[in-house]
């Protein structure tokens, strides 16, 4: 069936609401997850990545407008509000935020579908048309952007050099390239012998994107050889 692997998030602390709405999705065939505060939301979010999630703002623990900027920024995850609150400072704060949608109580379930359905067929065209957010390991790659983030949103600053080595081994998708082609990646120079440019700025990228103990190294050194990005980290 057309949507039966779709996840919508419902973060709604009113049982009826949530009762509405799930009976709705659930009869486009999507699958329903849902959360009644802010907090089971951050529980949830670690392990569960939906393809839409419908916002109230009212909730028991805070401001649903808090979690706006963090799910469009953080998380890329199409969102819509739907909210009593109907004041043109609210919507215009939703949507200033990030919002895909503001749809205030009370409004025809029908309606919501249809807006649901075309903001995801929207967003299949969009990914279609662009490369995708590229996650490594605890950090993401915005490539349109030219961008290096981790999972809370913050940039990873990064020199021309450092920039140009770690996307050249991206591109490679896991295979070996050599100290010689990186150097020429990086600055369009040969290596001579005893450079070690490259294992400087390879030593400098390993401390811009560190990984817990337990976790592999994002770029392994090839003995030999050179170095690759571990495809366990992808």
């Amino acid at each position: 069936m057309k949507n039966e692997n779709i996840s919508v998030l419902l973060l709604e602390d009113n049982p009826a609401q949530y009762a509405l709405l799930s009976a709705y999705l659930e009869k486009d065939n999507y699958k329903v997850v849902h959360v009644d505060c802010i907090k089971a939301f951050n529980s949830l979010i670690k392990t569960e990545h939906p393809e839409l999630i419908l916002l109230d703002l009212n909730l028991p623990d805070g401001d649903g407008l808090q979690l706006v900027h963090k799910i469009k920024t953080v998380y890329k995850i199409p969102l819509i509000i739907i909210t009593s609150r109907d004041t043109m400072l609210d919507r215009l704060t939703g949507l200033e935020s990030g919002a895909d949608d503001y749809i205030c109580k009370p409004y025809h379930p029908r309606e919501l579908m249809i807006r649901i359905n075309k903001l995801l067929n929207n967003e299949t065209d969009c990914k279609s048309e662009a490369s995708l957010i590229i996650e490594i390991s605890n950090y993401c790659f915005d490539k349109d952007a030219h961008r290096f983030y981790d999972k809370e949103g913050n940039d990873i600053n990064l020199t021309a050099g450092e920039y140009l080595i770690v996307t050249r081994l991206i591109e490679a998708e896991g295979r070996i390239l050599s100290r010689s082609q990186l150097l020429d990646a990086a600055f369009q120079r040969v290596e001579y012998p005893s450079d070690r440019t490259i294992d400087v700025l390879v030593s400098r990228l390993r401390k811009k994107f560190p990984v817990k103990p337990n976790e592999p190294e994002i770029i392994d050194t090839v003995k030999g050889f050179g170095y690759r990005l571990n495809k366990a980290v992808l």
